[in-house]
């Protein structure tokens, strides 16, 4: 009978303030599962109001316990987008010094052996026996 009184007191209050859906009007944690029970026990014991206000507690909190859960999905989501983003972009930029060191030092090998060609050529134009070798 107390249960009954404190509900229907309660949801008197949410209509009277518009039946606002915040967690600061509505049945939580163990209230909301004391009034379920009762609800399921002595429904014809409630009114319509009070019968509203606790499913409607009910369904607001299932949204209230799905956030975290979209919070971790929107984290992983983003993770996953993070390391396809490194890995579009990581090709166009050295991964480390060494390989740049390495990779600039095969570029300047093409010249160098152009060069020598172009003093071998020079060498025989010119009739020297001995080709220039440069070091």
């Amino acid at each position: 009978m107390r249960q009954q009184r404190r509900l229907e007191r309660q949801a008197q209050d949410w209509n009277e303030r518009n039946r606002p859906v915040g967690a600061d009007y509505l049945l939580g944690g163990t209230q909301l599962q004391e009034a379920l029970a009762f609800l399921q026990l002595h429904r014809n014991e409630l009114s319509d109001l009070a019968q509203d206000f606790v499913t409607t507690s009910k369904r607001i909190q299932g949204r209230l316990r799905l956030r975290p859960s979209m919070l971790l999905s929107i984290a992983l989501i983003a993770g996953t987008a993070s390391s396809i983003v490194s890995r579009l972009i990581s090709p166009l930029a050295p991964t480390s010094p060494v390989k740049q060191v390495v990779q600039n030092s095969v570029e300047d090998e093409p010249s160098a052996v152009g060069d020598t060609e172009a003093e071998a050529r020079a060498d025989w134009e010119r009739g020297t026996s001995e080709p220039h070798m440069s070091v």
